[in-house]
């Protein structure tokens, strides 16, 4: 009788190790994605893209792009107050549409080199909270994005 049970205890401690690993995977996913920058979004066409985003900056480079970038950052007052971009493009177009809630912002950054800080940006019709920031390329060529905000 002691070996049945042992037996059957064999799946249980299965099933539970199981339990444990996809739990921290999980809760590993929602603490990444969800702790001050949100998850990404994109579509269209990219040539060489490369893309970071870690707590207080998003960078995005690429040969060619035709399409758009979007992450959600939860910004406070101060981080609305640092945020800046260092921008270059070689040929095409080029924006930032910052929106939070009912607001949009759209900032050109289709001429060439290009550094604005949040005067510049005119971010003060923002509020501390979350903000979506999406980069929207039109036959863009040879470009790089530096946003921070720490």
């Amino acid at each position: 009788m002691e070996k049945s049970s042992k037996r059957n205890l064999k799946p249980l401690i299965l099933a539970v190790v199981i339990v444990v690993v996809v739990s921290s995977v999980l809760l590993t996913f929602f603490v990444v994605n969800f702790s001050g920058i949100g998850v990404n979004q994109s579509s269209g066409v990219f040539t060489m893209k490369r893309e970071s985003h870690a707590r207080g900056s998003w960078i995005f480079s690429a040969r060619s792009a035709q399409g758009y970038s979007t992450i959600f950052c939860d910004l406070s007052q101060e981080d609305l107050n640092k945020l800046s971009i260092d921008s270059r493009i070689a040929e095409g177009e080029m924006l930032l549409i910052l929106s939070q809630g009912e607001l949009s912002h759209s900032i050109d950054l289709s001429d060439g080199k290009m550094d604005l800080n949040a005067e510049d940006m005119g971010v003060d019709m923002f509020n501390p909270g979350r903000i979506s920031m999406q980069l929207k390329f039109n036959n863009a060529k040879d470009l790089s994005v530096h946003i921070t905000w720490h």
